[in-house]
């Protein structure tokens, strides 16, 4: 007897049926696996905040580091309104003194307002100092003439520390001795 061939019936048959499976251009839904709360917090969530703070850090130290020292305003002295002068509560200051000097160097470099090589700087004996992007110093300049007699002069100097800038802005013979 020729055997006939055999045709496959789910229906009919008594085995179990696979389950549906998605075809291959439909995708599953993700499901995110709910935190646990026995398990402490992933550090990579906790590295943004730890950057941020670092970042806050820096920006709070770098803004410090651009605060002009007390010393550079005249020996502590009270500072006046931004872009106003006020005076120089203590003229004695060394750095005050150092920058009358060296503004008398620079005009006798210069040849400025009959600042010739005979002359020479005694001290700074009054000045007035101006927060602006550093500051400018306003001083009066007690100097002596190759002869001797007093010869006072009116100092602008510009000075930015944390760049080591320093610029004499000009250099007159003083009306009168302050």
């Amino acid at each position: 007897m020729p055997c006939s061939p055999t045709v496959f019936d789910p229906k009919q048959s008594s085995q179990s049926r696979l389950p549906d499976l998605p075809h291959r251009h439909e995708r599953a839904p993700l499901r995110r696996p709910r935190p646990n709360p026995k398990l402490p917090p992933d550090p990579a969530m906790a590295r943004p905040l730890l950057l941020l703070a670092l970042v806050a850090a820096l920006a709070a130290a770098a803004a410090a580091a651009f605060v002009p020292a007390r010393a550079a305003l005249g020996g502590g002295g009270r500072r006046g309104p931004l872009g106003g002068w006020s005076a120089i509560q203590n003229v004695s200051d060394p750095h005050i003194q150092e920058l009358g000097g060296w503004a008398l160097g620079q005009a006798q470099e210069k040849r400025l307002a009959g600042a010739g090589p005979g002359l020479r700087f005694r001290r700074v004996v009054s000045g007035e100092q101006q927060v602006v992007a550093g500051m400018n110093y306003r001083l009066h300049v007690d100097a002596a003439d190759p002869k001797g007699r007093a010869a006072p002069y009116v100092a602008v100097v510009y000075e930015q520390l944390w760049t080591n800038t320093r610029e004499l802005t000009s250099f007159d013979k003083a009306p009168r001795a302050h």
